[in-house]
């Protein structure tokens, strides 16, 4: 995770949609600023009172005479309303505001402090009411207080004011589209951010998501592997992401290329493990194991298929393992376990009704071969040959 990212630990978390949970397709990624921002879930949209941050980014309104939000002295003279910081020359301006600046995306990053960055961000603003750095930390600050009705607004301020190229504006952007559940417009943000960066880790991720839930898997392996490789970052949670994309593209494959379906079920299935090497409590990364076993249908091990009951009951261990960590889906869990003691009923049931009518066909071999041999004792010697004397 890179530490000058303030978004890096967004916290894309993988979670498996309820509504079509044997889809491949439905191995998607709830996304959230969990991490980099704050790490609890936040109530619907709030407007904050004027003790906890007051009005959104860019309108700071004049600077009057006295000590103003940057802590400069204010000049004496007339008292009419002046532009911010329009006496200090700009090398002292930018110096002010890249101060407020650090402080404020430090209490973010270390202290998860959002009210300290919402006034750190309004000082700043106060020294340059143009910056945009300072207005998108100061949406930033707002998503992790849950005043979602305000982060678009001062990211929609901050875009006027030349903030096109500024790769947080379109990450924080893809976050507040995604909670809206515009799908479409959060995807387009997040390759907004990757164009400015194509190292941004957080948009990369986030991005993959929607690579996932368009069933895009190439693009989704293409972006993974790279994430996870050149770039490093090999998180539980991108891990298991990939092994999601290859799970998704070896249905592509079926019976047109057994090999290859093949080799990218045991590619999922490596991957997973690897997740949870990085974190024995994932819990997505037991889950998403559990659907690779429970849908893979034969699964490949070594030169043949791995036994149906051996491959079923690996995927209820997995189900099993998930919904005794934190945050685990219960029901969801108890449908999958239920869904996977099913098919193992029906498997034993299926063998033992096999097993059966084999034991049945052995008694009828066996009693055809014993009714045979007595009939062969009964029969007279065959008549000698003609010309001989007894």
């Amino acid at each position: 995770m890179s530490t000058t990212d303030p978004l890096a630990g967004s916290g894309v978390g993988s979670l498996v949609s309820p509504l079509s949970v044997r889809s491949l397709a439905a191995v998607v990624l709830a996304i959230a600023a969990a991490a980099g921002c704050g790490g609890k879930d936040k109530k619907d949209a709030t407007t904050p009172t004027a003790s906890s941050g007051g009005a959104a980014g860019g309108q700071t309104g004049g600077a009057t005479a006295g000590r103003g939000a940057d802590g400069a002295a204010g000049a004496e003279g007339p008292t009419g309303i002046q532009p911010p910081g329009l006496d200090l020359p700009a090398a002292e301006k930018q110096r002010r505001v890249a101060e407020h600046l650090k402080r404020g995306q430090t209490a973010l990053d270390s202290s998860r402090d959002p009210d300290f960055a919402i006034n750190e961000s309004k000082a700043a603003l106060a020294v340059d009411e143009t910056s945009v750095d300072a207005m998108v930390l100061l949406a930033q600050a707002y998503y992790v207080k849950g005043y979602y009705d305000l982060v678009q607004d001062v990211l929609e301020k901050a875009l006027e004011r030349n903030g096109a190229g500024n790769k947080k504006l379109h990450f924080l952007f893809g976050l507040i589209h995604d909670r809206n559940k515009r799908n479409d417009q959060a995807l387009d943000e997040y390759q907004k951010a990757v164009a400015i960066d194509p190292n941004y880790k957080s948009a990369l991720m986030n991005l993959g998501v929607h690579f996932l839930r368009n069933k895009r898997y190439q693009d989704a392996v293409t972006l993974y592997e790279r994430l996870t490789g050149q770039l490093g970052y090999k998180t539980a949670s991108s891990l298991t992401n990939l092994g999601s994309a290859y799970r998704g593209q070896s249905a592509e494959f079926g019976t047109s290329d057994i090999a290859r379906r093949n080799e990218l079920l045991l590619k999922a299935e490596r991957t997973y493990k690897a997740a949870l090497a990085a974190d024995r409590n994932y819990a997505n990364a037991y889950y998403n194991t559990g659907l690779l076993y429970l849908d893979a249908d034969p699964f490949p091990e070594g030169r043949a298929d791995m036994d149906m009951v051996k491959r079923l009951q690996r995927a209820k261990s997995q189900f099993d393992e998930y919904r005794r960590l934190p945050g685990a889906d219960q029901k969801l869990a108890d449908e999958q376990v239920a869904v996977a003691q099913k098919l193992i009923d029906k498997e034993g049931r299926a063998r033992q009704k096999a097993a059966e009518r084999d034991a049945k066909r052995k008694v009828r071999e066996a009693k055809d071969a014993a009714d045979k041999a007595k009939e062969d004792s009964t029969k007279p010697d065959a008549a000698k040959a003609p010309g001989t004397t007894p």
